[in-house]
């Protein structure tokens, strides 16, 4: 592809990219042996993500790395089974920037045991640690067919199946199944002033437009509260620099 196409950059999506530090030095060598200069991206854990790993994907052209935080409370995180701490989330973000690596911070909120307070360290984890390569703004979990979740939700009565799943299924954005003890229009009326400030603080960091932000924002309020399935995202929309 890059001899051929003139590809040079690319996007990792094998979850398990850097599960061994051998395949990943194994793939810097032959990177150096074939010559090859590119560009790429690659998601990680962050139970994994250390000083070496990080030296070795900069060395070896990797410009951003996907983590999969999901939450900044530590209860949240015990109850999903992720098997991460709150401390490998703030260290994995830490080793990054250290080594000049963008990455993104990819927060849920209404899994089970989210309050309103855990999504206020949600929003602080966001603004202590964004690098504004991407507007980040945080999403609620989705049960999809076969996951714990979606077992979870057959088991409290929340869904039937996985034609219930596809029926109630409309927006990734949008809640499918309320896990917490928080009632809906609340619950999206939090979850709006929390991306809202976001939005707001990443147009403010990256001296953006403001009148972009503002759009951006009714997009959401349209998403939450007028049924507005057609929003695809907030990063759909945005100018990624790294």
């Amino acid at each position: 592809m890059n001899e051929k196409y003139g590809v040079s950059f690319f996007a990792m999506n094998d979850e398990l990219f850097l599960s061994s530090k051998k395949r990943l030095f194994e793939f810097k060598e032959s990177l150096e042996q074939n010559d090859l200069s590119i560009k790429y991206e690659c998601q990680a854990r962050v139970d994994i993500f250390d000083d070496e790993i990080a030296q070795c994907l900069k060395d070896s052209g990797c410009t951003f790395v996907n983590f999969g935080m999901e939450s900044a409370d530590q209860n949240v995180l015990d109850l999903m089974n992720k098997r991460t701490t709150v401390k490998q989330n703030t260290d994995a973000a830490k080793i990054a920037r250290k080594h000049n690596i963008a990455y993104g911070l990819n927060i849920l909120w209404g899994n089970l045991g989210d309050t309103e307070k855990s999504l206020k360290e949600d929003l602080q984890l966001i603004k202590d640690y964004n690098v504004y390569s991407q507007l980040r703004t945080i999403k609620p979990p989705t049960p999809y067919p076969g996951c714990d979740l979606y077992y979870e939700a057959i088991n409290r009565n929340l869904l039937k199946g996985p034609d219930d799943f596809f029926n109630k299924f409309k927006n990734i954005d949008l809640m499918l199944v309320n896990f917490t003890d928080i009632p809906e229009e609340k619950f999206y009326s939090l979850l709006f002033e929390a991306n809202k400030e976001l939005i707001y603080d990443h147009f403010e960091k990256t001296e953006g437009d403001k009148k972009e932000a503002e759009e951006m924002i009714q997009t959401y309020h349209d998403l939450y509260f007028k049924g507005d399935v057609s929003f695809r995202g907030a990063r759909h929309y945005d100018k990624i620099t790294y």
